[in-house]
């Protein structure tokens, strides 16, 4: 094998572990938790803690009306007991009566506006708990689909970096450096094929000079177009 040959070998071997690192980095950046089911988890917390405020609005609003309720009901008893001998003060009771009625009549309405607001708040935290459920579960299978990749990746990365180390030992130590100083500049292709007397690497044509010594393969030419 001539020396062109062992650091093209290398080469293919490099690109292929440029690739397989560049496609670990990118499995590796999509594991953990995701925007959506962040998303997801922010709703359901969002709808359970309205639901919350509105079923304790609720419960403040029947306190009220079993308030108002027992002071009717006092009232009332007071009203008609006959206890009760001053015209003035059982004016002021029967005012205070229809206060309290009228403020319970008030409540009441609330009440059944919160009652039904509730109703729809439980309905959405439900809808919201059905979403995040469903997107746990998609994100728990993409996590272990990305955990089987991750793993597949790994595998691959430590072979082709073991397959490298053997691959580099081959080249002279010059023809070696060469290679590893020109692969950063040229995206990873230091090393190109010759077809039809073109460089494969720019396209263009070789001097007739240097297609003669790269034909040879006793050495490395370089490409004067590349």
């Amino acid at each position: 094998m001539t020396v062109a040959e062992q650091l093209y070998q290398l080469q293919e071997i490099d690109l292929a572990l440029d690739r397989e690192k560049a496609a670990l980095v990118a499995v590796e950046a999509r594991m953990g938790e995701t925007e959506a089911l962040r998303a997801a988890r922010q709703a359901l917390a969002t709808a359970k803690e309205e639901q919350t405020r509105l079923q304790r609005e609720q419960r403040g609003l029947e306190a009220d009306i079993q308030d108002a309720d027992a002071k009717v009901e006092t009232l009332d008893k007071k009203l008609y007991s006959g206890s009760v001998k001053s015209p003035k003060e059982l004016m002021n009771m029967e005012g205070e009566l229809e206060r309290l009625k009228a403020k319970r009549s008030d409540t009441d309405g609330k009440l059944l506006a919160v009652m039904d607001t509730v109703e729809q708040a439980q309905g959405a935290a439900k809808s919201r708990a059905a979403e995040m459920e469903a997107a746990e579960h998609a994100w728990r299978v993409e996590q272990d689909g990305l955990r089987t990749e991750q793993a597949r990746l790994q595998t691959e990365v430590a072979d082709l970096t073991s397959r490298r180390k053997v691959a580099a030992a081959q080249p002279p130590a010059p023809a070696l450096a060469l290679y590893e100083r020109v692969r950063p500049l040229r995206q990873g292709r230091a090393v190109a094929r010759i077809a039809s007397r073109m460089c494969m690497g720019c396209r263009i044509s070789l001097p007739e000079s240097d297609y003669r010594r790269a034909a040879r393969g006793d050495e490395i030419v370089e490409c004067p177009n590349c």
